[in-house]
């Protein structure tokens, strides 16, 4: 199976200096299962931009639970399981580069690009969308296979 590294950015509509960025690996699965690696300090430590801006646990795990989220509502309408890793993650709130001024649902739909986006379901580089009051920036896939 190919595994695409997905790698999105999104910025709030109602005030584009709220940003938020991620980079994914994504892979189909045979079955309906989705298998998930999200480990945010160690994604953070490895964005060029917040890496700087490391968050408290609490915060980590809110920032995972809508990444999660964001991956089961895209399996859902993919209809394919999917095994994700999350390689990066990064934000930005006017000029302060840290996710700790991001809201949390913007990684959710950030995961929800990427993974349909690594699917194939979706070419969001041909369709750009977002969710939530969140516009897609960017956009870059490549295979890792």
């Amino acid at each position: 199976m190919t595994t695409n590294k997905v790698s999105i950015r999104i910025h709030l509509a109602a005030d584009p200096t709220q940003q938020a960025w991620l980079t994914m690996h994504v892979q189909r699965r045979d079955d309906q299962q989705v298998r998930l690696k999200a480990e945010v300090a160690e994604a953070l430590a490895a964005d060029p931009v917040s890496f700087l801006h490391p968050v408290p646990a609490n915060q980590a795990h809110i920032i995972k639970t809508e990444i999660m989220g964001g991956i089961v509502t895209a399996k859902k309408h993919a209809g394919v399981g999917c095994t994700v890793e999350l390689v990066s993650v990064g934000g930005a709130s006017g000029e302060v580069r840290s996710v700790s001024g991001v809201p949390s649902i913007a990684f959710a739909v950030a995961s929800t690009l990427a993974v349909l986006q690594g699917l194939e379901k979706e070419d969001l580089r041909v369709a750009p969308h977002g969710g939530y009051g969140w516009k897609l920036d960017e956009v870059a896939v490549e295979s890792v296979d």
